[in-house]
């Protein structure tokens, strides 16, 4: 207005609806408010001063706010050669303010990530992460935004979620077939196929469960921690009950499963698992049913009944065998 500032004079009033109070007068271009109430919205109004006075106010509401508690349940949606879809659940802690969105973070490295993303509004709990290049291994973050987190500036974050590692590949497909290629009266050895489909990551291993023989839907890892590494399709399984009609299950693992597993995803070696494991990523296996028995011996003793020749047959007799398998 032509004049030199002196000062400026804040107005705030008491979130309820009533009138404006002034609270500060100096030539400072800060003020803080305390004793506020959380979640409630105030009104604020900033007014410059010359000798001529107070000029137009510069209006605007806020409300007092926490930092976003971390949000809840963070994982992977779905996930292919390209894309990683992420979800999670609100937090528990707001902060006192409504959750406005959510900011996604992502990188190559657990200790380098950056914004990829940012969800329009706090509706929207899920983002697809595209990626340029299939069978990368990235690590994403999630982190709430309200008010205070969106203060302008940008220095204030939302607690982070927990780190989730994810690699752009989908599971190999399912063995093409699986066949019993020997076995004993208390072993089986399964042969199986190489998938065509790789899921977008090298195979470099292959899973088998086992259930109890009687019917289960309880498998364990019927290799007890021992890796078949590709392009092994073959394995013996030892330790079973004569007798017993067993389910075997063969997949093929590439490192989208590795890094699912060891993120705690899914089920590692050497432990027992249910048919569904309830993920995003699960093995796609070829199942076999196979009875655990060795193949009995020859029968013994075949004997021509030289009585019985004639011009046009004959008849001939045999033991059994020592072993039925």
């Amino acid at each position: 207005g032509g004049l030199a500032v002196q000062g400026y004079v804040v107005y705030m009033d008491d979130a309820l609806g009533g009138p404006m109070r002034q609270v500060y007068t100096g030539a400072a271009r800060l003020y803080t408010a305390i004793g506020l109430l959380t979640g409630y919205t105030y009104r604020f109004e900033v007014r410059a001063l010359t000798a001529k006075g107070e000029g137009r106010p510069f209006a605007f509401a806020a409300a007092p706010c926490g930092t976003p508690g971390p949000v809840a349940d963070f994982r992977t949606l779905g996930r292919s050669a390209t894309f990683v879809r992420l979800g999670w659940d609100p937090p528990a802690f707001s902060g006192q303010c409504p959750i406005l969105g959510y900011v996604i973070l992502a990188g190559t490295s657990a200790d380098n990530l950056e914004q990829v993303g940012r969800t329009p509004s706090a509706l929207d709990t899920a983002f697809t992460y595209h990626s340029v290049s299939p069978d990368v291994e990235y690590y994403f973050v999630v982190q709430a935004e309200n008010w205070k987190t969106r203060a302008p500036g940008g220095a204030l974050n939302g607690e982070s979620s927990a780190v989730l590692r994810a690699v752009t590949a989908s599971a190999p497909a399912a063995p093409p077939y699986l066949v019993r290629s020997g076995g004993a009266q208390d072993s089986i050895t399964l042969s199986w196929g190489v998938p065509d489909d790789d899921g977008g990551s090298p195979i470099t291993r292959y899973s088998v469960f086992v259930n109890d023989g009687q019917g289960g839907m309880h498998f364990r890892d019927a290799m007890e921690g021992v890796m078949i590494e590709h392009p092994t399709a073959q394995a013996t399984i030892t330790g079973l009950s004569a007798g017993y009609y067993y389910a075997f299950q063969v997949a093929a693992v590439n490192k989208a499963i590795d890094v699912h597993i060891d993120s705690g995803g899914g089920p590692s070696a050497g432990v027992h698992r249910a048919m569904d494991v309830g993920s995003d990523l699960v093995e796609d296996y070829t199942t076999g049913y196979f009875y655990i028995a060795a193949l009995p011996d020859a029968p013994a003793q075949p004997n021509i009944l030289e009585s019985t020749r004639t011009s046009s047959g004959l008849t001939v007799e045999w033991q059994a065998p020592a072993s039925s398998g």
